[in-house]
């Protein structure tokens, strides 16, 4: 297996990373962004707070079920094409959703966001793939990483701020415009850089299927993506009930609730700034255990703390621990089949999204019934015991 290669210069290489880490922070803050309106929209549309969690769920739906269409049209018509193009889908249809008078249609433009949304992030990361010598990628990955953070933040927390000014429907028409700038920021690049050349390829259904089936026949592969599936329900679709939980079980307003939530970014974002030490220092194997066991601890707290003041340092242990895992496992994923990349990250990602959609959908049904604690409590022992099994994998892989 050859290390990849490319003649882009360094200078060139970090104006193309920032510009699509502006394009994956615009993603990620699409995927939270319903988390802290989701009491404000439920007044709004008359149902419940689950009742309109199922928008989230249309939303990861999409998100995970069209990774193979974009992962496929990523390696035969090039990556950043086709994140520019999902950015530009995503912002219309995020556009859309914000005018739908109702639930249900708000769903259908949420599920066609999702769509478009699904390009960014894991043809991001198999373009750095492409690009990145193996031994150079797990940092360069977590710093990448930031774009995401910073999204999940500002859709966690300043969406709730912006909420509670300008409504639920302004904040997605915000979401949506940044998308269209940022898709058209990325093409003017490519443009200039004259990156966008023709495709490489024709899309081949059959090769598509063919590399498809080889990461679905192997044992590696299947253990990876089956772990992806199971932290994104365990994780991603409990967490974004975290709002409404504090909203119902402190009286908080959803500004104030998705600021605290927000502070899952600043622990993801001290991973990010320290990946380079702590990667060599502790290695993969050690940062997943201590990932797994910090992830767990930090539930139980938002789980039965009565305080609110240690919500905000449990979320941060929560990012901190969850990208000392998740970045491992991203790494693993730009090398499951480097002739097929951006299809194996995709792949990657559609489990991680399916698993969220999901989680969600089960997190809804528990929140609207029993309260938040329930669905935490479940997240810190499931997290703890598929982190640690995937570890042993891991250990057992490396010899």
């Amino acid at each position: 297996m050859s290390e990849p290669t490319s003649p882009i210069d360094g200078s060139t290489l970090t104006r193309a990373i920032v510009l699509l880490g502006v394009n994956t922070f615009v993603s990620a803050a699409n995927i939270r962004i319903s988390d802290p309106l989701l009491p404000q929209m439920a007044v709004e549309f008359g149902t419940t707070v689950g009742g309109v969690g199922v928008a989230i769920t249309a939303f990861a739906l999409a998100y995970g079920l069209f990774q193979i269409v974009v992962g496929t049209l990523g390696d035969t018509s090039g990556k950043l094409r086709i994140i520019v193009i999902g950015s530009m889908w995503a912002g219309l249809a995020t556009l859309l959703s914000a005018l739908m008078p109702s639930l249900v249609p708000h769903i259908m433009a949420r599920f066609l966001a999702g769509v478009g949304a699904a390009a960014m992030i894991p043809l991001g990361l198999a373009w750095l793939g492409d690009v990145i010598p193996y031994q150079d990628r797990q940092a360069v990955l977590a710093r990448f990483a930031s774009g995401t953070i910073l999204g999940v933040v500002f859709g966690q927390a300043i969406g709730g701020i912006l909420g509670e000014l300008v409504g639920w429907r302004g904040v997605f028409i915000l979401v949506g415009v940044a998308h269209v700038l940022a898709a058209a920021l990325l093409a003017s690049e490519m443009k200039r850089l004259k990156m966008a050349a023709p495709p490489l390829a024709a899309p081949n259904l059959h090769n598509a299927l063919r590399a498809a089936a080889r990461l679905a026949s192997g044992r590696w592969s299947r253990l990876l993506l089956g772990t992806a599936f199971l932290e994104g329900a365990l994780m991603f679709g409990t967490f974004a009930y975290l709002p409404a939980h504090l909203h119902t079980g402190f009286g908080i307003g959803p500004g104030l609730a998705g600021g605290l939530t927000g502070a899952f970014g600043i622990g993801a974002l001290a991973y990010s700034l320290s990946a380079g030490w702590l990667v060599p220092h502790y290695g993969q194997i050690r940062l997943m255990g201590m990932g797994a066991v910090l992830l767990a601890g930090a539930f139980v707290t938002l789980a039965i703390s009565p305080w609110l003041a240690v919500i905000p340092l449990a979320t941060a242990i929560v990012g901190l621990g969850f990208y000392m895992v998740h970045n491992t496992l991203q790494l693993e994923a730009t090398q499951l089949d480097p002739e097929a990349r951006g299809l194996s990250v995709a792949m990657f990602a559609m489990m991680l999204f399916t698993g969220q959609s999901v989680g969600a959908a089960f997190a809804g049904f528990v929140v609207d019934r029993w309260g938040g604690a329930p669905v935490f409590l479940i997240a810190a022992a499931g997290l703890l015991a598929i982190i640690l099994w995937f570890r042993r994998q891991l250990a057992l892989r490396a010899g």
